[in-house]
């Protein structure tokens, strides 16, 4: 049956992920800065018994995540004696998980066929397992987006609560993963707000479920005379700006999201491979607004909030920034690739 069928080509896209990602794991993992402040952290906890109530240091001097990722890597450092190459095993696991999961929600979104083609496409990226290899707190925001898919997808369906989990989890990658989720978070927000079913109760308690992730760092703050709060604003002031307003929407798709997205399917910079991209990116979106099922019209909202909130960011926008749209623009593909089998193939074989 259909349904078999499907858990022996997960069973063997998983095996195949698993794979990609231990050839050689001990030789290529990286252990840079970020590596060094998480293993740093773990060292603390588990040597010395302190644990800190804020994570790393951003770009912006004075600006800190929350403590969470740095608290998950104590996982793999405590079971492993704080060997530098145990986190790698640790994300190559929760990658498989992560493709396991894509699967399971993209099955209910959408159906089988594209859940798992969604699958393979995350399994076989050489910039997936170079980051899995590597990890940093923007790891997280992958599985994050897929807990929010599903949790507005069940939110759509009519259970409230879900939005609520939704929520609690974008405030937390926000909070403690990267501060650029946040057009992710508006995006799901606004997309509760206009739906036909919305409730102000259950939207409330979410904006409530999503800010109670910044508890730690307030106490942080209280206890060090809003040092914080006061370097978040001077962030936002320096950061901010209408300049080129109207051309930087195409700057950031032409030279920074296309070549993210060439480089996740096809590891090549040749124009042929992002003509490519950007015809499937075209097609897919097209055939999403032609479906007109609103969690398909989300994932394009998604991207497209993303897009416009960078476009009154003045700093340095760097690709990995849209990771946090890899999730949609990898079922826009797979969407694409299920009902256009030519292109499959053309896609497969390069």
């Amino acid at each position: 049956s259909t349904s078999n069928f499907g858990k022996i080509f997960l069973l063997f896209i998983l095996i195949l992920g698993a794979f990609l990602r231990l050839y050689r794991i001990e030789e290529m993992f990286t252990f840079d800065f970020d590596q060094e402040v998480a293993a740093n952290a773990a060292y603390n906890f588990i040597k010395l018994g302190k644990l800190s109530l804020i994570g790393q240091e951003l770009s912006f001097q004075g600006f800190f995540l929350g403590p969470l990722h740095n608290w998950i890597q104590i996982i793999p450092y405590s079971i492993c004696n704080l060997k530098p190459d145990c986190a790698s095993y640790f994300f190559t696991s929760t990658g498989l998980l992560s493709a396991y999961f894509l699967y399971i929600t993209v099955k209910e979104v959408i159906n089988q066929k594209t859940a798992m083609i969604s699958a393979l496409l995350y399994l076989t990226s050489s910039v997936v397992i170079g980051n899995e290899r590597g990890p940093s707190s923007n790891y997280f925001l992958f599985p994050t987006s897929i807990l929010m898919l599903y949790c507005l997808n069940k939110y759509y369906k009519g259970e409230k609560k879900y939005l609520i989990a939704g929520s609690f989890f974008g405030g937390l990658a926000v909070i403690n993963f990267n501060p650029i989720f946040i057009f992710s978070l508006i995006a799901f927000f606004s997309a509760a707000i206009f739906s036909k079913k919305r409730k102000i109760t259950v939207l409330i308690i979410s904006l409530f479920a999503a800010l109670a992730n910044i508890i730690p760092l307030l106490i942080f703050n209280f206890r060090h005379q809003n040092i914080l709060l006061n370097n978040l604003i001077q962030f936002v002031k320096e950061a901010s700006s209408t300049e080129n307003i109207i051309s930087k929407p195409f700057f950031i798709v032409k030279d920074i999201l296309l070549p993210y997205y060439n480089n996740f399917l096809f590891l090549n910079n040749n124009i042929i491979y992002e003509i490519l991209t950007f015809c499937i990116l075209i097609v897919g979106s097209l055939l999403f607004l032609k479906n007109r099922k609103p969690i398909l019209i989300f994932l394009l909202i998604w991207i497209v909030f993303v897009i416009l909130g960078f476009s009154f960011y003045s700093r340095h926008i760097p690709d990995y920034y849209f990771v946090q749209t890899l999730l949609p623009f990898i079922i826009l593909t797979a969407y694409l690739l299920s009902k256009k089998f030519s292109i499959f193939i053309i896609v497969i074989s390069i």
